[in-house]
């Protein structure tokens, strides 16, 4: 069932992009309020005040109007109606004839009977059809004013200070509530607008079902809109659907428009649903799907008379990007697609003079990735995960479900630190007694003897409140065994703000020999936690440097690699044999390290001892053998 959005679905300037056709012949007779353009927003609440004319009833309880003028023709269900009979049970009939028993449900917690399912009634408008009263404010009062100029007037129907009616099976929820219908001229739009509830006592809160919708000619599905939402649940979350409510079975509870005094409408929470004159385009599918292409087809509107085809990135707002393509029939074929991406869809029809469509429902699907083994030789290599549909990874990726229990990284949408997508390892939600125990493996990375790479990226847990772990290792195959090398670990991942590796907490890949390698990202969760983030990985490259003593009369000295990991190798070159002394100290000159070795005239290598426990920083490296000295300024990473 489509969501009653914020905003309407996306409108498009398709003027310059779609010829205008001509009308086609008319679309059948159905319901002109589709579910699928009704939508919500928080407006202003405008209190009519004194405003038109107060409408006279016979009570506050089950009363019927005289016949109100509506002050313009609107067009409802095929016909031309001028006039509506309020009624005080909190919906109204289009037309001079006032609406029959009975008023409401048969009880406040089921959907039978009432005026909904009446075979009776026609044509009525229910923004808040139950059991009414006066409410604890008076006076109770309902209005009707007419405002705007011709062409483009509005019919306000307002109940004010009204109150769900006590019963042996549900007290009071709503002891004091106001709301309007508004009838647009022209568009034949109906708005539901409701103002500030004030709650019944909360210790007697409880469902009550409310019937909240539009009726055409009867009650099957085809004429029918309603609106639905849990009692719990936020007005915001309110749910159209083009068809009646379901009637509760056993212990379900109904699937009404259910309210409580603990969950409150905000004041202004209207309801639009529309008319158009041309349809949205329906059952979108895909079809064909090859490593560069894909079909798209759709059911369009009966006057339809040309097509835009929005497609982008996953979560791409149509509104602002996307590539267009533009068709005259019902199917078309999307060419220079990525291998191994993910695309979604949406899709307006042009109807002629009769204007566009919104935009359609989203259609997602992925192109399939192709034989070719990925090998990464370029660097800066960088993966953001943005181009993937949920559940996929980069076709240059391999994972592995290490614990077999078909939970591992996936893509997920709507997570990422650069948004919109992460990688994600979610949690066995089938067994709780199951930990993670998931690879994801880079493609392979083509490094090189003499260079280093540093590794960073992003990571997260997913919601609030678990606790997840992840260790990084890096080798020759993406395989449990072929990761030979932690380059990173954390068994505490608590935050769902990303953190940001920097130098230091990644380890430096600098491999003795060339060769493709890969890098692992371990899942390591205990069982029953949430799930894993990661995102924006990134390995850059830097040649190995190394750092020389100018020359003098006894030796020359150079140590390398700089920056320096695990080791520092001095390579001498000694002229005379004799001692030789190293001293290591940090920035602030602090004595770190100290040595004596004997040297032999010639070429030889020695390691600077115990550098690897050092932490990240500049240090000066003093060498000092037959009298002569030299200072190396060295850094380790």
């Amino acid at each position: 069932m489509p969501q009653l959005y914020f905003a309407a679905g996306p409108r498009l300037a398709l003027a310059a992009l779609l010829a205008v056709g001509s009308l086609t012949a008319a679309r059948a007779q159905t319901f002109a309020y589709p579910s699928n353009e009704a939508y919500s927003s928080v407006e202003t609440y405008t209190d009519l005040g004194a405003t038109g004319t107060a409408i006279t009833t016979a009570n506050t309880d089950d009363a019927n109007s005289a016949a109100q003028n509506i002050g313009f023709t609107f067009n409802y269900n095929g016909t031309a109606f001028t006039q509506f009979v309020l009624n005080t049970n909190g919906y109204l009939k289009l037309g001079a004839t006032a609406p029959v028993a009975p008023y409401f449900y048969s009880s406040p917690q089921v959907t039978t009977g009432g005026p909904l399912n009446s075979t009776t009634d026609a044509n009525l408008i229910l923004p808040f059809n139950t059991d009414l009263t006066a409410g604890a404010t008076s006076p109770t009062e309902y209005r009707v004013a007419t405002t705007g100029t011709a062409g483009s007037r509005i019919c306000i129907i307002q109940w004010k200070n009204v109150a769900d009616k006590a019963s042996s099976a549900v007290a009071t929820q709503y002891a004091n509530f106001s709301f309007q219908v508004k009838l647009y001229e022209g568009t034949n739009e109906v708005d539901f607008s409701y103002g500030t509830a004030t709650a019944g006592a909360t210790s007697t809160a409880a469902p009550r079902t409310v019937a909240v919708g539009l009726k055409g000619s009867n009650p099957t599905d085809s004429q029918l809109l309603t609106v639905q939402k849990a009692s719990n649940a936020p007005w915001s979350a309110s749910i159209a659907q083009n068809s009646d409510y379901p009637v509760p079975t056993g212990n379900s509870a109904p699937t009404g428009h259910n309210v409580r005094a603990t969950v409150l409408p905000e004041a202004g929470r209207t309801y639009h649903f529309t008319a158009p004159t041309c349809r949205v385009p329906t059952n979108l599918s895909v079809s064909s799907i090859t490593t560069t292409s894909a079909i798209v087809t759709f059911t369009p509107p009966s006057n339809g008379t040309a097509y835009a085809l929005i497609y982008g990135p996953p979560a791409f707002d149509p509104t602002k990007g996307g590539t267009v393509v533009q068709t005259t029939t019902p199917s078309y074929t999307l060419t220079g697609l990525t291998p191994g991406n993910g695309y979604d869809v949406y899709i307006v029809a042009l109807c002629g003079t009769s204007g566009q469509s919104i935009g359609s429902n989203r259609l997602s699907f992925s192109t399939p990735c192709t034989a070719t083994t990925v090998v990464v030789s370029t660097f800066p290599y960088t993966e953001n995960f943005d181009a993937l549909q949920d559940g996929t990874v980069p076709c240059s990726f391999q994972t592995l479900d290490a614990n077999q229990d078909n939970y591992t990284w996936g893509a997920l949408v709507g997570y990422g630190k650069s948004a919109p997508t992460a990688l994600a390892y979610t949690y066995n939600e089938d067994d709780a007694t199951v930990g993670a125990n998931d690879w994801a493996f880079t493609p392979g990375l083509a490094l090189k003897a003499g260079y280093s790479y540093q590794l960073q990226f992003s990571y997260a847990e997913a919601i609030d409140g678990y606790t997840e772990s992840m260790e990084v290792k890096y080798g020759t195959a993406a395989t449990v065994a072929g990761q030979t090398t932690q380059l990173f670990s954390s068994k505490a991942i608590t935050s769902t703000t990303y953190t940001t590796t920097t130098n230091g907490q990644v380890a430096v890949i600098r491999p003795t020999t060339d060769g493709v390698y890969y890098i692992g990202f371990h899942a390591l969760s205990a069982p029953d936690q949430a799930g894993l983030l990661l995102d924006d990985i990134q390995v850059t490259e830097s040649r190995v440097l190394a750092v020389r003593n100018a020359a003098n009369s006894v030796f020359t000295a150079e140590a390398a690699p700089v920056p320096f990991g695990e080791t520092l190798n001095l390579t001498l070159n000694t002229r005379q044999a004799g001692p030789l002394q190293l001293t290591l100290r940090d920035a602030l000159g602090r004595l770190l390290r100290q040595t004596t070795t004997p040297a032999t005239v010639g070429t030889s290598t020695l390691a600077v001892p115990a550098v690897g426990q050092l932490p990240a920083g500049v240090y000066f490296l003093n060498i000092e053998q037959g009298g002569q000295s030299q200072v190396l300024r060295v850094a380790h990473q």
